[in-house]
């Protein structure tokens, strides 16, 4: 018969347990601490000014910052080439989970809404997409010539023990915590002898492989392009409510008007609070401690390979 499909009963079993877990999700979701409304999630490689969002926002009073929440995403995550996460792996287990302690820490600060930052998460729109389809997604970019060296610096940059947990004291998880401080010990070794580090940022799919045969410099020009590729792809395939582009340089030179555009987007309830705040604290010629990043200026031969590597993504953009 057209139109008909025949489920076995082992499929029948399987559905029936599917729709008991959905729906055990969906009371547990009516609960205080267990609701996320509408949470905003900045995503952008790194040095493009998301720290600088999320700071804003925060402005209205409602949003509660969690920053860099790399342990509450990597959740359920196991070793792989890259930090690339599909919609596939978003079970409602770990939907559970990750939505429980985003909630929990927004109650706890006494806030209404979530936001973090964290730059992997461009890698990871589909999987956000299926945990959490109300989610709000502001994609901020910025000129490869100006964010590359800064992100070399990131590369070569010794972190302190001290520096790195007090950055991240407040947000470990002890199932996602061992992998990290691996990454971070093999960092801090490879510094101290004075090397680059063995990886900074997300790893995109094949970054790893291309780092065996090429420069630091051509490796983060593959990562900056890698990233905005993936993020630019995945989020054209969401709705167009669910997320929103902000170039950077916009943002320094015109706050007013860019955080008025944000606010609306993320239909935030104080919008005049965030906007007084940009406007106060965002000067071209005075940035915040956290936005004036040392660089490493690479020599110009490698500035031509760079340039080679990111001249249709900078043209994509309207660089």
């Amino acid at each position: 018969m057209l139109g008909c499909v025949c489920y076995g009963s082992e499929r029948i079993d399987s559905l029936k347990s599917e729709m008991l877990t959905e729906k055990v999700f969906m009371r547990k979701s009516a609960k205080k601490d267990f609701c996320l409304d509408r949470p905003i999630f900045i995503i952008g490689a790194p040095r493009t000014g998301k720290s600088m969002i999320g700071d804003t926002l925060q402005a209205s009073g409602e949003i509660f910052d969690n920053g860099e929440a790399m342990m509450i995403w990597n959740l359920g995550m196991k070793r792989r080439n890259s930090d690339v996460r599909h919609s596939h792996e978003a079970s409602l287990a770990l939907r559970e989970k990750i939505v429980s302690l985003c909630a929990k820490s927004v109650h706890r600060y006494g806030k209404k809404r979530y936001l973090d930052n964290l730059s992997y998460n461009m890698l990871r729109i589909p999987f956000i997409n299926k945990l959490i389809p109300e989610a709000k997604i502001i994609h901020v970019y910025r000129n490869g010539e100006k964010a590359i060296p800064e992100i070399l610096f990131g590369w070569t940059n010794h972190n302190t023990i001290r520096k790195a947990v007090r950055h991240r004291w407040r947000k470990i998880n002890p199932k996602t915590f061992p992998p990290l401080l691996l990454r971070f010990a093999s960092n801090y070794v490879r510094t101290m002898m004075g090397y680059s580090r063995s990886t900074w940022g997300p790893i995109t799919p094949g970054m790893m492989d291309f780092k065996k045969s090429h420069s630091l410099e051509e490796l983060v020009a593959y990562q900056w392009v890698s990233l905005i590729s993936v993020a630019r792809r995945d989020l054209g395939k969401l709705p167009d409510n669910s997320w929103i582009e902000v170039r950077y340089e916009d943002m320094i030179s015109d706050p007013e008007n860019k955080f008025e555009q944000i606010c609306k987007f993320c239909e935030v309830e104080n919008p005049e609070a965030v906007i007084q705040h940009a406007k106060k604290n965002i000067n071209p010629h005075q940035l915040p401690k956290h936005a004036q990043n040392f660089k490493f200026i690479p020599k110009p031969e490698k500035w031509n390979l760079i340039m080679e590597m990111i001249k249709t993504t900078q043209y994509e953009l309207g660089y």
